[in-house]
C-alpha cells in the first residue's frame, strides 16, 4: 500500500520532481490541443464533449499509476513502464474526459496497466536452472547470426524490388508510395525484417555507440533509413534517429528519467509553440500533428473505437494469432479486415487502416478477461527484462527493448510475442550475456565495460 512516507520519497529528488512536472505540463497540453484544435478540426473523428468527473477519475488514476511506478529503481522495467505510462496512459486519458468515452474502458486499461506493475514491483521470480546458460562464446554466434540475418534481407529486398526511389524523402508522399505497391516482401521475410528494424539494429546501434565504434553504428542507422525509402513507413526513420539519440544518453546516471522529462517537455513545447499563429507553413504544428496527434491523441483514440466494435461484435480470441499452418483458430474475421471496418465506422474512411496497441488488444480478444491476462503477461516480459539486464547491461538492454515497446502503441502485444519483434527480444534477454558482464563476474568490475555493464 502507498504511505505518505512512500509518496514524499518519491518527489523527493529535483530529477524526479522535473519528471513529474513535465508529465503535467503533458498533459495539460494535449488536453488544451484537442479541445481547442484537434476536436473542432476533425468532428467527424474527436468529439468535443467534456465531462468533469470523467477528468478527475482520470487524473486519479494518473496520480496512482505515477506514484507505484518505482522510479527509484535503475531497471529496465522502470523506464519502459515509464515510457508506456506517457506515450499511452496520459492520451487515453486527454480522450477519456475530453470526449467522454467509455468507463468500462479506460478503467479497464488503468486496471491493466496498475497490475503490470503490481507484479513488477512485488512477485519476483528467477531462471538459475535453465538449460541453455547464456555465455559470451555463444552470443558471438548469436551476434553473427543477426549480421547475416540483416545482409541477407537486404539482399532479398534488393533483388525482389530493385534499388529504391527518393519519394520517401518528401515525408507528405509516404502514403503513396505505400498504396502504390511498389515494396513486396512477403509474409515470412516480412517477419524477418520486424525483428531487424525493431530490435537487431536498434541493438548493434546501441552497441557500438556504447563501445565508441561510430563509424560501425552509422552502418546499421543507414541501414534501417534504406529500409524507409523502401517502404515509407515514417516509423522506420523515426527509430535512428531515437535510437542514436537514447544511446548516447544512456551513459548519463539518471538518463531513465531524463529522456522521459525531456519526451514531454518536447511535446509540451511543440503544442505551445504551435497555437502561434504564424503566416504561411505552420511547420511546427505539422510535427505536432504528426507526433502528438497521430502518435499519441490518434493511437488513444483508437482505443475506444476498439472497444464499442468489439463490444458489439464477436470477440476475435486466438484468432488470426497463429500461422494458420501451425495452430488454426476460427474467427469471425477470417474474411473480415476489422482495422478497415473500424475506420469505415468511426472515421468515414474504409480505405484506411486503424492501428492501435494492446491495450485495445485486452478487449478485442479476450474481453474484460483480457485485461487481467495482459496485464499479468507483460509483467511477466517487463520481469524476464530486469533479469537479463545482468547479463546483457541495463544500457544495451534498454536500447535494444525501446523500439519494441514504442511499437505497442500501435501493435497488439500476443501478435508481437508470436513471430514479432517481442519473440526476438525475449529471444535475446533469454540466450545472449555480453562479454563485458561475463568479465565483470570473473575480475570484478572493469572500468573499459562499465557503459555496457549493470551499474
Amino acid at each position: 500500500m502507498l504511505s505518505r512516507k512512500n509518496i514524499s520519497e518519491i518527489f523527493s529528488g529535483r530529477k524526479m520532481k522535473i519528471l513529474a512536472i513535465s508529465i503535467i505540463l503533458l498533459k495539460i497540453s494535449l488536453d488544451y490541443k484537442y479541445y481547442t484544435w484537434l476536436a473542432p478540426l476533425q468532428l467527424n473523428v474527436y468529439t468535443r464533449d467534456f465531462n468533469l468527473l470523467k477528468y478527475l477519475n482520470g487524473i486519479a488514476w494518473l496520480v496512482i499509476i505515477f506514484v507505484t511506478i518505482n522510479h527509484k529503481r535503475r531497471s529496465v522495467s522502470t523506464f519502459l513502464l515509464t515510457l508506456v505510462y506517457v506515450m499511452q496512459i496520459v492520451p487515453i486519458t486527454t480522450i477519456y474526459a475530453m470526449g467522454n468515452k467509455e468507463v468500462a474502458c479506460y478503467n479497464g486499461i488503468c486496471f491493466c496497466f496498475y497490475l503490470s506493475i503490481f507484479i513488477v514491483n512485488n512477485i519476483n521470480f528467477s531462471m538459475e536452472e535453465r538449460l541453455l546458460e547464456p555465455s559470451a562464446k555463444h552470443s558471438r554466434i548469436i551476434e553473427f547470426a543477426m549480421v547475416a540475418m540483416c545482409f541477407l534481407i537486404f539482399a532479398y529486398i534488393v533483388k525482389n524490388n530493385g534499388v529504391p526511389t527518393f519519394t520517401a524523402l518528401n515525408i507528405y508522399k509516404v502514403y503513396e508510395l505505400r498504396e502504390s505497391g511498389s515494396f513486396s516482401l512477403g509474409t515470412y521475410p516480412g517477419y524477418v525484417l520486424s525483428w531487424i528494424t525493431n530490435v537487431i539494429i536498434p541493438f548493434f546501434a546501441t552497441k557500438c555507440i556504447l563501445e565508441k565504434k561510430f563509424a560501425r553504428s552509422a552502418i546499421f542507422v543507414a541501414m534501417i533509413f534504406v529500409i524507409y525509402l523502401y517502404d515509407g513507413h515514417k516509423t522506420n526513420l523515426f527509430i535512428s534517429i531515437v535510437v542514436v539519440i537514447v544511446a548516447f544518453w544512456l551513459k548519463r546516471k539518471d538518463s531513465h528519467t531524463e529522456i522521459i522529462s525531456c519526451l514531454c517537455l518536447g511535446v509540451s513545447t511543440l503544442a505551445l509553440l504551435s497555437s502561434i499563429n504564424i503566416p504561411g507553413s505552420n511547420i511546427i504544428l505539422e510535427i505536432f500533428s504528426l507526433f502528438g496527434r497521430r502518435v499519441m491523441l490518434l493511437s488513444a483514440q483508437n482505443k475506444f473505437a476498439y472497444f464499442d466494435y468489439f463490444s458489439k461484435n464477436p470477440k476475435m480470441g486466438l484468432g488470426g494469432l497463429f500461422p494458420t499452418w501451425f495452430l488454426h483458430f476460427d474467427t469471425h474475421y477470417v474474411d473480415i479486415d476489422y482495422t478497415r471496418t473500424i475506420s469505415g465506422i468511426y472515421y468515414g474512411t474504409p480505405e484506411s487502416v486503424s492501428n492501435t496497441g494492446y491495450f485495445a488488444e485486452c478487449h478485442a480478444r479476450f474481453g474484460f478477461f483480457g485485461y487481467i491476462l495482459e496485464g499479468v503477461l507483460f509483467a511477466a516480459i517487463l520481469k524476464l527484462l530486469d533479469i537479463a539486464q545482468k547479463n546483457i547491461g541495463y544500457e544495451l538492454l534498454l536500447g535494444t527493448s525501446m523500439c519494441v515497446f514504442l511499437g505497442l502503441n500501435d501493435a497488439f502485444l500476443l501478435n508481437s510475442i508470436v513471430l514479432g519483434p517481442m519473440m526476438f527480444l525475449i529471444f535475446i534477454a533469454l540466450f545472449y550475456k555480453s562479454k563485458c558482464s561475463e568479465d565483470k563476474l570473473l575480475h570484478g568490475h572493469n572500468d573499459a565495460c562499465s557503459n555496457l555493464c549493470l551499474k
